[in-house]
Order: C-alpha cells, then sequence, then structure tokens
C-alpha cells in the first residue's frame, strides 16, 4: 500500500530527480536520492528527532531542501517549509523567522549560510539547529517510519494574501488523497515528466510539482525561482528539449515568459509532448492565456495543455481544474459588479485565439475547471446556504485533502465548519465550471453589490496594456463610498489616465475617488507566493508609509498628499479625526510610531525646493545625510554649514555654539550618555563627489578632559587618546600645513606617552599657525571647517573638477557630524559597502569590513580590510541590518548605492551615502535592470545611460592561465593594460600618457594627477573601498589592490628603503581578475552586452528626424538614390542634404525641408530669423539652438575604429544626416537619453 515514504523501500533507477544550479543540470536517480535522504534521516537522528517532532525547513530550493524533507518523514517527523529570505514581504526576516518558529516550536531547524547566524542570535530556548551544508553521516539505518491515516505529515504556511501566514496542518491521509487527485485529474504515469522552478515552501511547487512526482515515482525536474526569473527559457527547455510532460505556474509569471522569450530563441525545441502546464495562484487572464499559447504554439504546444485551476493550502493543493483533454474558456460577463445571491449575466463565451471582446464592458472570467473526483465546491449566500448555478457567492469546499486547521489554532476555527472550509473567495458555478472571480476582503460594494480588486485589477492590465505584476489595486469603504488606489511600476509615463477612469466608471467606481502612485519595485507588499497584500498595502498609504510620485489624484479622494522636496516622492496627510495619526504640527506625515530625527542643525535660509536644490545648498553628502535622516535610518547626528551660508561670510562663533548644542544634545538622546565625550568629524560637502580629493578633519571638539569619559565608552584609554592624537595631527596637516615628515619628526617616538605627543603636537599647530592650538570646542570647529573650505581650492581639487566637469560655483557646503567609533570594545568595526558589485554589475551586498577600525582606516588603504562577510561572522544581527537598509537606499536613490558605516559595539550607524561610482557598463547595467524591475521610469533609466557603453565592448581581461604570473590581489576597476612600473608621481609623467603603471603602497589624494595620466595602477595594500579603488573606478582605470607580489626578489627591491635605480620591469595589468603579469600579455576582448532594452529610447519623444547624408555627388532631387525620398536640401543650391534613412527607403514627402548651410559661427542669420540651420560644427549647431533656432546637424565621417558611434550637439534637433547605415542605432539612444537628461535638469 502506497505511503508517503514507501518509495523509499525500492526505489526506481530509472527515474530520479534533476536539480540546476544556475549553470548546469544534475541529476540523481532515486536510488541515489534515497542513499542521500537515509544519510539525513541519520542526521536528524544524531539530533535525537525523531516521531512527533517537527523538523523546519528554512532553506531555498535545491538538493538540501529536497532531502531534508523526505528524511523528516523517514524518521516520523513533520517536515515544515519557512520561505527563505526575500519572500516575507514587508517584516524583517529576522523578526518573521522567529514568529514562525515561535509558533511551530520545532524540534530542529535545518538552515545554511546567513541564517544560521540569523538563529544564533535567537534566545536561549530556540531549537537545536542543523547545518544542511555539513557532510551527512553514512546511511547505516535505511529503516523507516510510517505515517498513520491520521498522523501530521506536514504543517504548510499560506501565503498570507489576506494574514499572517498561518501553519495549514495536513495529515498523512490529506497528503495522499492530493497526489491521488492530481493523478486522476490530470493522467499521471510513471512516464510523466515534472519540471518545475516554483519554491519549494509554498503548496503548488512543493505539493504538485516536488511530493506528488516523487510518491509517484515519476521523474522531476528543479530550479530555483531566481534562475527562472534571469532565463525563463532555461524554464522551457524542460519541455521543449527534454521532453517534459507536467508543470505550474502562476498567471503572473506566464507574462514574464511571454516578455521575455523571443520566438527565435525557441528554434529547435518541440513542445508537443506537454501534456499539462496546470496555471493557479493568481487570477488567470485568457489574454495572457492566449499570448503564450500564441508563442509556443509554432512549436507544437497544444491548447489543451494549458490547465486553468483554483486550490488552496488549505485543502492541500488543488480543488478544481480544467483537465486533460479540455481547452480553457473565459465567459464575458455583461456586469463588473457582483451581489452575493444573485445571478451573473452572460453575455457571450471566449477561447484561446479568439479575439478580445468588442464591448469594452464585457467582463472576462475563466473558467477553473471542474472539481477534482471526490471535492465538493458549494457556492453559498451570505447566511451558508447553498445557491443554485450562475449565482455569486462564497465558495465552500470539502475534500478528501482538507487540512483539519491551522497550527496552534483553536479547532472549533470559524473557517473550518462542520460543513467544508469557507475559502473567504467570491465566485459561481456554470455547466459543472467553476469560476472564481475575487477575494470578499478585497472587494467593496457598490450599489448593493460587490466589485473585486483583482476584476478592477485586470480590466486595467487589459486597457492600458500594463504588465499584471507592476500593476495592483486597493479598494476600501472610506465614510461609506468605495475609494481606489492603484499603484504602478512602470509604464507611468505613458499611462492614459481618461482610459483609466473610464475603466473605473465601468465598475461603478468613480475615478474623482482614484489615486495613481508610481511606487519603487518594494513598496508593494507582497505574499510569499508573490501576492499583492491589499490591505497592509492600503495601510501603508493610510499611515503616511507609502511614497511614490502621483500620476492621478481624484479631486474626491478622501486623503491629501505631501510631496518631499529633496526626493520629489509623495506620502498621505490624513485628513479625517481618527485617521489623522501619524500627522505632525506641520501637517507632514509620517509613519505612525516613527521616532522624530536626533536634533540636526539646518542650514541657514529657506529650505530648498527640489533635490537639485538641496545638492548646490547642502552637497552631496549632506543632501544625501539629510536624506537618509527623513527615512529614519539610524545616522549619527549631523549638521549642515551650507554653501551659500559659507561663501557669503566667515562662520561666526555662535552659529558654531548653537550648532554644538544642538548635536551634543542629539547625540546625548542616541548615541552615547551625557557624562560620556562626543567627537566630531568635519567633512567637505561638494555638489558632486569628490572622493579624497578634499580634508576631512576627525576628532574635532574634545580635549585631554574627554579622555577618561571617552575611554569609559570606547571601553579602551588607548583608544581615547589616539581619537585626540588624530585630531592634533589633522589640526597640523590641514590648518598649518604639515607636511607628513614634519608631522612624524614633530611627534616622535609613537611608543612614548600619548600625553607627551598630543602636547608636542600642540607646540608644532602653533608653531605652523602662529596662534595658539585651539582648546575650546567652537574654535577647533571653526577653524576645521575654514580648512575643509581652503581645500576646494588645493591643486588636487582644481585638477579633478577639471577632469570632471565640476563647477566652481557654489562651492562646497560643510558637515558636522558626531562620531561612531569603529575601534570600541566588543562588536566594532568600520566599512564600506555597494549595493551591487562595482565590477560588473551584479545585485548584492559587496563591500569590505575591518574590525577595530575607523572609516579612515579602509578609504587610506593603510590596512587591507576583509570581505563584508566578516561583520557577519562577527555580529549577524547588524550585518542583517545593513543588508536591509542598503537595498532599501538602493530603491531611494534610483542607483547603485555606496555606504559608508560604523558598527560600535553592535550598533549600526550609516555614516554617508551616495550614488556609486562604477565603469559605464556597470552603470548601464544597473540603470537597465532598474528599469526592468520598475524602480525607475523610462525617463530616468534613460537620463543614467551612457550610450558609447551601451555597443562599445565591456572591458578586456587576460583569459586563461598565461605563464609569468607576478601578482595577485583585488580587482578595483576592470580592463587590461600594460607598461613598465614606476614608483613615483613624477616618473609617471615622464612616459607618454597611457603608457607607465603606477605601482604605489597605497594612493592618497596627492597621486590622483598621476592616476590620470598612468595606463593602470597597482597597489599593495589596501581594498576594494580604499582610494585607489574609488578613484579608479571615477576614473575608468584598469586598477588592482592588495597585490601579494609572488616574485620575492621584486617584492624586496620594492620595498626597501632605497630604491637601487634599476629600471622597473614592464607588467601587464588585468583590472578584471585582479592579477599582474609580467611582460605584455594579450587580453581577450569582453563579450559585447547585448542586453538592452529596444523600448527604451521610444519612451520619450526626441523630436529628431534621423536621415542618411545625401551622397556627394547628388546634385538635385532626381539624382538621389532610387526610390529612397529628399528630406532635406540646401536652400541656397538645391543639392541634396539627406535622404530618408535605410529602414524607410520609400518614406514620402511632400516636399524637402530647405535648410542654411553654415559652416561657421559667423554665417549664422540673425537671431528670430526662423531658418533651419544645416551645420557640421557642433559648436554651430548648439549657439543656433541657444538662440532658439531650428538645427539639421551633418554628421561627419564615422570613427573607423568605432563606426556605429555618433558624436552629437548638445542641443535639440531637428534633424540628424548620417553617414552610415551602422550609426543608426547608436544616434537613437543618445538622442534618447539627451533629451531625458536636459528634461531631468
Amino acid at each position: 500500500m502506497r505511503d508517503l515514504t514507501s518509495w523509499l523501500d525500492n526505489p526506481a533507477t530509472d527515474a530520479g530527480i534533476t536539480t540546476y544550479d544556475g549553470k548546469q543540470w544534475t541529476r540523481h536517480t532515486y536510488a541515489d536520492f534515497a542513499d542521500q535522504v537515509f544519510a539525513a534521516a541519520a542526521e536528524l537522528r544524531r539530533h535525537g528527532i525523531g516521531r512527533g517532532d517537527r523538523v523546519a525547513l528554512v532553506l531555498p530550493s535545491g538538493p538540501e531542501f529536497t532531502r531534508y524533507f523526505f528524511a523528516a518523514m523517514a524518521v516520523g517527523a513533520t517536515p515544515t517549509p519557512i520561505a527563505p529570505r526575500g519572500y516575507q514581504g514587508p517584516v524583517d526576516y529576522g523578526t518573521f523567522v522567529a514568529g514562525l518558529l515561535d509558533t511551530l516550536r520545532p524540534g530542529c531547524v535545518v538552515a545554511e549560510g546567513p541564517v544560521l547566524d540569523l538563529l544564533a542570535g535567537l534566545p536561549e530556548a530556540a531549537p537545536r539547529v542543523i547545518d544542511a551544508r555539513r557532510p551527512l553521516p553514512p546511511a547505516e539505518d535505511r529503516t523507516r517510519v510510517v505515517l498513520d491515516k491520521d498522523d501530521l505529515a506536514l504543517v504548510q504556511f499560506t501565503s498570507g494574501s489576506s494574514s499572517a501566514p498561518r501553519g495549514v496542518t495536513l495529515t498523512s491521509e490529506a497528503a495522499l488523497a492530493q497526489v491521488a487527485l492530481l493523478e486522476d485529474k490530470y493522467r499521471l504515469e510513471p512516464g510523466s515528466s515534472f519540471g518545475s522552478w516554483l519554491p519549494l515552501h509554498h503548496d503548488m511547487g512543493l505539493i504538485g510539482l516536488f511530493l506528488t512526482p516523487v510518491v509517484l515515482g515519476c521523474e522531476v525536474s528543479l530550479m530555483r525561482p531566481e534562475h527562472f526569473v534571469r532565463r525563463p527559457l532555461e524554464w522551457l527547455k524542460i519541455f521543449g528539449e527534454r521532453g517534459g510532460t507536467i508543470s505550474a505556474i502562476p498567471n503572473f509569471a506566464l507574462e514574464r515568459v511571454v516578455r521575455r522569450v523571443r520566438p527565435e530563441d525557441l528554434e529547435g525545441m518541440d513542445f508537443g509532448r506537454w501534456r499539462a502546464l496546470i496555471v493557479g495562484s493568481d487570477r488567470v487572464s485568457m489574454s495572457v492565456l492566449d499570448a503564450f499559447h500564441g508563442l509556443l504554439a509554432p512549436h507544437g504546444l497544444t491548447r489543451e495543455a494549458l490547465s486553468p485551476s483554483y486550490g488552496m493550502a488549505e485543502a492541500t493543493l488543488a480543488v478544481s481544474g480544467v483537465g486533460h483533454g479540455r481547452e480553457p474558456e473565459a465567459l464575458l460577463l455583461g456586469s463588473t459588479e457582483f451581489s452575493q445571491g444573485a445571478p451573473v449575466r452572460i453575455a457571450g463565451r471566449r477561447r484561446l485565439a479568439g479575439a478580445e471582446p468588442g464591448d469594452r464592458t464585457l467582463h472576462s472570467v475563466v473558467s477553473c475547471g471542474t472539481e477534482l473526483v471526490g471535492v465538493d465546491i458549494t457556492v453559498t449566500d451570505e447566511d451558508g446556504h447553498a445557491l443554485p448555478d450562475g449565482h455569486v457567492g462564497e465558495l465552500l469546499v470539502r475534500s478528501p485533502a482538507l487540512s483539519r486547521g491551522y497550527f496552534g489554532a483553536p479547532p472549533e476555527d470559524e473557517r473550518f465548519t462542520t460543513g467544508g472550509y469557507r475559502t473567504g473567495d467570491l465566485g459561481f458555478r456554470h455547466e459543472e465550471q467553476i469560476y472564481v472571480l475575487g477575494r470578499v476582503g478585497d472587494s467593496v460594494k457598490v450599489n448593493g453589490r460587490y466589485v473585486t480588486a483583482e476584476d478592477v485589477e485586470l480590466a486595467l492590465v487589459r486597457v492600458l496594456e500594463l504588465q499584471h505584476d507592476k500593476l495592483a489595486v486597493v479598494l476600501n469603504s472610506v465614510s461609506g463610498t468605495p475609494a481606489v488606489l492603484v499603484t504602478v511600476q512602470r509604464g507611468a509615463e505613458t499611462l492614459d489616465v481618461t482610459r483609466l477612469g473610464d475603466v473605473l466608471e465601468s465598475f461603478g467606481l468613480s475615478a474623482d475617488r482614484v489615486a495613481v502612485l508610481h511606487v519603487g519595485a518594494l513598496a508593494v507588499p507582497r505574499t510569499t507566493s508573490g501576492k499583492p497584500q491589499r490591505g497592509k498595502l492600503w495601510r501603508s498609504l493610510v499611515g503616511g508609509e507609502l511614497t511614490g510620485t502621483p500620476v492621478r489624484l481624484g479631486e474626491d479622494f478622501p486623503y491629501a498628499f505631501t510631496t518631499d522636496p529633496d526626493s520629489g516622492r509623495s506620502r498621505v496627510v490624513p485628513r479625517h479625526g481618527d485617521e489623522a495619526e501619524g500627522e505632525d504640527a506641520a501637517g507632514a506625515a509620517r509613519p505612525a510610531g516613527a521616532a522624530q530625527p536626533a536634533g540636526a542643525a539646518q542650514p541657514a535660509g529657506a529650505a530648498p525646493r527640489s533635490a537639485e536644490e538641496s545638492r548646490a545648498l547642502l552637497g552631496g553628502k549632506g543632501h544625501h545625510l539629510t536624506l537618509m535622516r527623513r527615512l529614519g535610518l539610524p545616522v549619527p547626528p549631523f549638521a549642515v554649514l551650507a554653501s551659500a551660508e559659507l561663501a557669503a561670510r566667515p562662520v561666526d562663533a555662535e552659529r558654531i555654539r548653537e550648532l554644538l548644542g544642538a548635536l551634543a544634545e542629539a547625540a546625548a538622546d542616541t548615541m552615547a550618555p551625557r557624562e560620556s565625550a562626543v567627537g566630531l568629524a568635519v567633512r567637505s560637502s561638494p555638489p558632486r563627489s569628490m572622493p579624497g580629493m578634499m580634508d576631512t578633519l576627525l576628532g574635532i571638539g574634545l580635549s585631554p578632559s574627554d579622555v577618561e569619559p571617552l575611554a569609559r565608552r570606547l571601553g579602551d584609554r588607548a583608544a581615547a587618546w589616539e581619537a585626540l592624537l588624530t585630531q592634533a595631527r589633522q589640526l597640523c596637516r590641514h590648518v598649518g600645513c604639515a607636511d607628513p615628515a614634519r608631522l612624524a619628526a614633530a611627534e616622535g617616538d609613537p611608543t612614548g606617552g600619548p600625553a607627551e605627543r598630543y602636547d608636542r603636537l600642540r607646540r608644532l599647530y602653533a608653531e605652523l599657525t602662529g596662534a595658539d592650538y585651539p582648546v575650546d570646542p567652537v574654535d577647533q570647529v571653526r577653524v576645521s571647517v575654514e580648512a575643509v573650505r581652503a581645500s576646494w581650492n588645493s591643486e588636487r581639487a582644481r585638477r579633478y573638477r577639471r577632469a570632471h566637469g565640476i563647477p566652481e560655483r557654489p562651492g562646497p557646503a560643510v558637515v558636522v557630524q558626531a562620531l561612531a567609533y569603529g575601534m570600541a570594545g566588543g562588536a566594532s568595526g568600520s566599512g564600506v559597502v555597494f549595493s551591487h558589485n562595482p565590477i560588473n554589475g551584479d545585485e548584492g551586498l559587496f563591500g569590505e569590513y575591518l574590525t577595530g577600525s575607523t572609516g579612515e582606516d579602509l578609504v587610506s588603504g593603510t590596512r587591507t580590510p576583509q570581505a563584508v562577510a566578516a561583520l557577519e561572522a562577527q555580529d549577524p544581527r547588524a550585518h542583517r541590518l545593513l543588508t536591509e537598509l542598503v537595498a532599501r537606499l538602493h530603491h531611494e536613490l534610483g542607483a547603485m548605492a555606496d555606504v559608508e558605516f560604523v558598527v560600535e559595539r553592535g550598533r549600526l550607524w550609516l555614516v554617508q551615502v551616495r550614488p556609486a561610482a562604477a565603469a559605464p557598463h556597470v552603470l548601464n547595467r544597473v540603470a537597465q535592470r532598474m528599469w526592468r524591475d520598475g524602480r525607475l521610469t523610462a525617463r530616468q533609466a534613460l537620463a543614467r545611460l551612457d550610450a558609447d557603453a551601451l555597443f562599445a565592448s565591456p572591458p578586456a581581461r587576460v583569459a586563461g592561465e598565461p605563464p609569468g604570473l607576478l601578482a595577485v590581489g583585488l580587482p578595483a576597476c576592470a580592463g587590461v593594460a600594460h607598461g613598465p612600473l614606476v614608483t613615483g608621481v613624477e616618473e609617471v609623467f615622464r612616459h607618454p600618457p597611457g603608457t607607465a603603471v603606477l605601482l604605489r603602497p597605497t594612493t592618497e589624494p596627492a597621486d590622483f594627477p598621476a592616476m590620470t595620466q598612468a595606463a593602470a595602477v597597482l597597489t599593495l595594500e589596501g581594498g576594494g573601498t580604499s582610494h585607489a579603488a574609488v578613484v579608479a573606478r571615477e576614473l575608468d582605470l584598469p586598477t588592482v589592490v592588495g597585490a601579494q607580489l609572488l616574485d620575492p626578489d621584486l617584492a624586496a627591491r620594492l620595498r626597501a628603503a632605497e630604491p637601487d635605480g634599476e629600471p622597473l620591469p614592464e607588467v601587464t595589468v588585468c583590472g578584471t581578475t585582479g592579477r599582474v603579469w609580467l611582460g605584455r600579455v594579450p587580453p581577450a576582448p569582453g563579450d559585447p552586452d547585448l542586453d538592452r532594452a529596444p523600448e527604451l529610447p521610444g519612451a520619450v519623444a526626441t523630436g529628431t528626424v534621423v536621415c542618411r547624408t545625401a551622397a556627394p555627388e547628388a546634385t538635385d532631387a532626381a539624382a538621389v538614390e532610387a526610390g529612397r525620398a529628399v528630406v532635406l536640401v540646401d536652400r541656397a543650391t538645391g543639392r541634396p542634404l539627406a535622404v530618408a534613412a535605410d529602414s524607410d527607403p520609400t518614406a514620402a514627402a511632400s516636399a524637402p525641408e530647405r535648410a542654411l548651410v553654415c559652416a561657421a559661427e559667423d554665417e549664422l542669420p540673425a537671431a528670430g530669423d526662423g531658418s533651419l540651420v544645416a551645420t557640421g560644427d557642433p559648436a554651430v549647431a548648439e549657439t543656433w539652438a541657444a538662440r532658439g533656432g531650428r538645427v539639421a546637424y551633418l554628421h561627419p565621417a564615422p570613427d573607423p575604429a568605432r563606426p556605429w558611434r555618433t558624436r552629437l550637439p548638445d542641443c535639440r534637433l531637428a534633424f540628424v544626416a548620417l553617414p552610415a547605415t551602422d550609426q543608426r542605432e547608436h544616434a537613437r539612444w543618445s538622442l534618447a537619453i539627451a533629451t531625458a537628461r536636459r528634461d531631468a535638469r
């Protein structure tokens, strides 16, 4: 007799499980898999797990999950999958896991990787933990426990679309019944072959596509969800190349396949064996089914293979579906409103490949088929009485696979009644088919009839041609009248609000009671299966937590919005009585319960009105600190002295005294006890980042009397004195202009007493400046601010501004910020992290951490740090919080984020954030990914792109392992360069630009001129966030940092106090791989990154006609190339200047435009002439455009090395005439990018 683990007694050798790791497939027969299961069972027994215990599986989909799932059953325990990180919705993952474990009280938890650290931080009563990646013991005991029919076989959590996830209890009998139901419905047999990418913590993936095939002994192929998202084609190959026959998928994922897979990708595939694709989990759209079938039908997919279904975790999985041999169909309803107990009005039917209904008022509802054998679905009225066919009511389910209730809930739970399970779903039955309309809780009553959010959502998706997973609708009755919230994550620029209003009115909803917001990718809370949590979304709106850009706000929408001048994003200000919770005195809403930001002194003068004005006034650093503070992030208290304030007059003592008072109060409230000492950092804040080019002073505001209180805070008296010595060194260097040698000589023996060294530095300061060493904190801050401002005019800063086009005015603001101390005792340190890998653009936390350090230790490169995973080992909670906050900042900035942070005794502080510098092809990749994910609008994404990098090959690399390896370090900026090694700045200038490799122990700001002239940079110390790495990425300069020399003789020469004078060898530096070779090693070109979104340029109207330059010999219209219309002629001679582009050779033009040809500015007509000027000189074009004239740009001959490239004037162009067809695509992108940037300004 079959049970859930009986397959272990005689596992098949001709069938098995194949898993995909993102690169390749690996297959294990069921005999192999059984060995793994018994080995995992031995590990569970070793930890004392047996019959009646619960085993929490906190694992992603993969081999570890599959073996421990069945191992738990084999020892008589109950496996309970818990969603891995990323599926928990808006709640913190640690809180999510801790809450579920507190409910479950499992005997053990099986986990891997960072989750192990998270579990280690739980209270002492936490369960035993098993590392799923540890080697398993031998599978000597091959006995198994056979579960009785009433034994608890599985606890699976609901997705949480209408409430917090709840643990559904499933007996052995219920799970086996579901397997049998699916076996019957879809005619499953030993030769069936399953394929899945669905997460194994969710019922559709766990029960339908894993438990079922294993119990039946069928072949199964498993991918992870993230692999499907990146490569949906790989999932299709299971069925088109490897003979898969059964799968399941949500509706929104079908849309992704249709968007991402091109017809040509399917060449050679055969989907004729694919018997069933079960479509469920969310509302099914006939338009999406049609598009998917249309894509695969030419390659053999039948209509009958598509099987819309209906189910829920409480019934184990499925309760109805379109079975074998039937094709899907939809009913067209004459109304979009439904009354419980009332009949629906059926106006027609629709099948695959059928035309869209011409009448837009008709409402399409896809059939979810008939009940599975033994299942009964009853449509009930509000009193629970059965309704006849064609009448709308709540669906009540009876099934042999029905759960007996929720884990930990009372047995009399009102949804599990003696008559079955009340689903909370509205639907009806027609001709034995089940039709589901939506959830009762996600609907509102309009004139006594129900309108569901899902119906409105589907209608908007169809009419507005939006992607289903990028739009969410919430309906809510405020003061008894329905209001509508629509969030869109893409397509806001082209949204037709008139059509939106028409859709709403077809449901009886008022367009005046709607708010349409363009929001970020993470703004919509979703369940573990991807469904929108509409109740949470509405609460975040009303609470002022949801931010976005309003696309439409109806006059009678019950909430007003306020706009943040820094971010340009809006949030709700509740209007009515008790709905006004969270509103402050100024009328701006904040999240309920959110703490007010710690007292930060504000700049003098009016607050900035836009993000651009904010950057000009506060500088980039001040602007982004203000943004973090507004978001409620853990930022040390700070004050900004605005650029306008500093430019007008020297900052006076009273202003500083006021500023220091506010900072001291804020620090006492948030950072340190009042009796403790608080040092300050005084930093530059230019409008654009200038890494390492301006001075920073640390430890300001301290005096010898602060050593003892600071020592108590840090737990180390030596560290407290070091803070004071840092202050003295930096005042001598940046105010007194002491060079490093004089500074070291004055300080003397570093082993001497700190008080004596401090006094010597004070005397040096007086000698250098002719003034007493400042003791009063006000005086220290004043001279520090003046020093920072003065560094704006240093030679290195001026050179950097010239190189990067940074204007001289308004000059920098200055930030004064309380210090967090990474050299304190306990879990302390500092680091710099990025939201993406700055070398290749891969998303995920990337960066470095150094325990017991200051941020200056990392930036200077004097100490080589560890990867940021070192923080995870030291303090998992701080690492988890850092990961979440960096991801949030990435979304808020709309760019790759570069974050400097400090951990002081386990408490995380974000010191600064900025958009990261990286090579253009990397930033392009990030911007396009953000647009695809709905985090940027098309215009925003275009404004961030570099056109050349879209077409050029990415940086080269040295392939393989050629001989002569000299050094191995960290890749800091990709690319390959070669040249002789030089160790001095002056030596670089003895070589032609771009021919010498600069080798330094570390780099500092004084090295910047040499870096701009070098072919590559190599440092012996430092990490990927050191000065050398940061500046290299600004310059796009191949760089390797922290290199370990493999040649001991060369290492000795380089580190010798007195160089031997002999020239150093020529080397090849590969900044892509972090390796260095002796001699010249040929590079391998990078593969062109052709992942361009072709629809992006079309999202903006450039107003430019792109055409072809007419052949020089064409003297009149008749002589132009045959069949190609003339679009532009010289008005003086009538000679054709341009013809229609190759893509449209027969473009008709009633008359070509006549242009005045001007080769120089003195040939231009008077302003206001209104002439169309044709020129090949960019300066002439820009001058005429600035006067308000129209320009036709005659592009010069292409660059032979880059024949695809165009170089266009920085102005609006009426025409661009190109000499080569290959330039057209680059021109199209360049024009769109330039337009988006001008619009942004």
